[in-house]
């Protein structure tokens, strides 16, 4: 079964052979994941919405709060900024309350981007620094890697190229280590223009056949999965 259609069972698009609820939840937040990154936005909202309420029939607290994550993640792709700000407010406040650190990182982390992408990147550098305190505090190693490829992009824009590929050289091996690849393929796609920027241009170059090959992986991933 390709994927679009396995998708289109879990919607109830057609006829399915398995219901969402007899479906490991974090695998069908993969394909939500997956759907998102061929820009089925509406399709990834869906299958976050239905990952949602199996997690909170569940009582799968981990699975919710990176279901909810990948709906703000899908927003800010979508440019829903202002959707995305209050879900990630509401998630940030209830990981502080709650004392929860590597929720809160990533919350932190995500929002940093939302206010990168629309060009405050002062505000951005802000969260990061602050996602990795917190990540550093908990121990959490996919958020560390997270928060140091994002100061890293921060870095990389003010010029500092130097500092920026230290940053990258310590988040890749943190990042390969939580599997996850449209990230990792990006932040490997700006270690590239790093070592171009250093005057490294063969490094450069293989490191963009290396990030072209980690994204053409997504397209297959789900497909090995199942």
């Amino acid at each position: 079964m390709n994927l679009l259609k396995r998708i289109g069972d879990w919607l109830g698009i057609s006829p399915p052979k398995n219901k969402p609820d007899t479906m490991a939840v974090t695998d069908l937040i993969a394909l939500g994941r997956q759907a998102r990154y061929q820009e089925n936005y509406a399709n990834a909202l869906d299958i976050f919405e239905k990952s949602i309420t199996i997690a909170r029939t569940r009582r799968n607290s981990t699975a919710l709060v990176i279901a909810q994550l990948n709906i703000a993640d899908t927003y800010i792709q979508m440019e829903r900024y202002d959707e995305a700000e209050v879900l990630l407010h509401d998630l940030e406040a209830d990981a502080r309350e709650r004392q929860h650190n590597t929720p809160l990182a990533y919350a932190l982390c995500l929002r940093g981007y939302l206010h990168q992408i629309q060009g405050d990147w002062s505000q951005a550098r802000d969260l990061y620094d602050e996602a990795l305190s917190i990540a550093e505090k908990a121990n959490a190693n996919g958020a560390i890697g997270r928060a140091k490829g994002h100061i890293a992009v921060t870095y990389l824009q003010e010029g500092n190229a130097t500092y920026a590929e230290h940053l990258l050289r310590d988040a890749l091996p943190l990042l390969d280590e939580t599997d996850d690849v449209e990230l990792t393929s990006q932040f490997i796609g700006q270690y590239a223009l790093t070592m171009i920027q250093l005057g490294r241009e063969a490094d450069g170059d293989r490191l963009l056949d290396t990030a072209l090959q980690r994204a053409q992986r997504l397209d297959f991933k789900t497909e090995i999965r199942h």
